[in-house]
């Protein structure tokens, strides 16, 4: 199981003070701005002006964190749920809804996934084959949790899923692809564990159970993602980390849990990661100061496309502020 990182990405820096209490995304020439929490969202031009605005009602929910256009001027739109089944997890950041909306604000699809055992949280993004990335939470209990050689002694744990899902009809979906980075862990404390491992820094393909323990039960908090069609592989940032990755998406759901096959020959562990070695107890400097979010590929036709690019919460300038790396 002992690998290195098999990819080497450059980054290109780039600086700016940016100031939000929104999401926002542009798509041909306009933005659209929906606030966290609200009932509304606006489409605005390069301008300025808002062509459009949309509002909903409380049936149909209040926006979530990430709203993205797609081709044809469809609209994607996370929800909250607003009372989610008890042991659901939650935070700033957990919406548990999706929507399908055209332009004329007609819900075409509207699908649920909340539940005890994981919740739909923070980022989407859709795929050129029409299904949507998501990211989720993975709830672990007693008996994983100790099988996993954690050191914690917590009765739960967020874990973090990925999920690709397939809409179907107007309220139903497919997932047609899974990752969960509960297959993908080592520890170094308990040799009778399955994912036990001598040495973290020798296997940083996988995520150390026993790093950030403080940040329990929320112990990743995945807050980032795309996805990148020329080379099937998905990218995702982490809040509690302070990294992102890079991960092969060309296995199958039963692969993505191994650490041998797809693409890139190493199943779903991961390929790439940046921003902090201590987590996997390198040294080196934490780059990504104090938390990372947004982690995304440049597109094709832009320069510098196929680069990795993520929202810096802090920064690495004096005095401190955020950037984009």
């Amino acid at each position: 199981m002992k690998k290195k990182l098999s990819i080497k990405f450059l980054f290109a820096i780039l600086f700016c003070a940016i100031t939000f209490c929104s999401m926002a995304q542009q798509w041909d020439g306009l933005t659209i701005i929906a606030k966290r929490s609200s009932y509304s969202m606006s489409a605005v031009d390069t301008n300025g002006v808002v062509v459009k605005t949309w509002t909903f009602t409380p049936a149909q929910g209040s926006n979530g964190y990430p709203v993205y256009m797609s081709q044809g001027g469809f609209i994607w739109r996370t929800v909250i749920v607003p009372s989610p089944p008890p042991g659901t997890p939650q935070n700033g950041g957990t919406t548990g809804r999706l929507q399908k909306i055209d332009w004329a604000g007609n819900i075409l699809w509207d699908w649920n996934f909340c539940s005890p055992q994981g919740i739909l949280h923070h980022d989407i993004c859709i795929m050129p084959n029409g299904n949507i990335l998501a990211t989720a939470y993975d709830v672990r209990y007693t008996a994983d949790i100790v099988a996993s050689g954690c050191t914690s002694g917590a009765t739960s744990i967020w874990s973090e899923r990925i999920i690709e899902i397939q809409p179907v009809g107007t309220n139903s979906a497919n997932i047609v692809w899974e990752w969960k980075m509960w297959d993908h862990l080592v520890q170094n404390v308990n040799p009778l564990k399955n994912n036990y491992q001598t040495s973290i820094v020798n296997n940083p393909q996988l995520m150390n159970i026993n790093h950030g323990l403080g940040n329990i039960p929320d112990i990743v908090h995945m807050n980032g993602l795309d996805y990148y069609p020329i080379l099937d592989q998905i990218t995702f940032s982490a809040h509690q980390k302070a990294e992102i990755y890079v991960i092969d998406h060309s296995t199958t759901t039963a692969g993505a849990a191994l650490h041998t096959g797809g693409n890139s020959g190493q199943g779903g562990d991961f390929l790439y990661r940046w921003g902090n070695p201590a987590v996997y107890s390198a040294v080196g400097p934490q780059v990504i100061t104090p938390y990372g979010h947004d982690a995304h590929f440049i597109p094709d036709g832009l320069t510098n496309q196929g680069y990795l690019v993520e929202f810096n919460n802090g920064g690495q300038l004096s005095p401190a502020r955020s950037t984009v790396d």
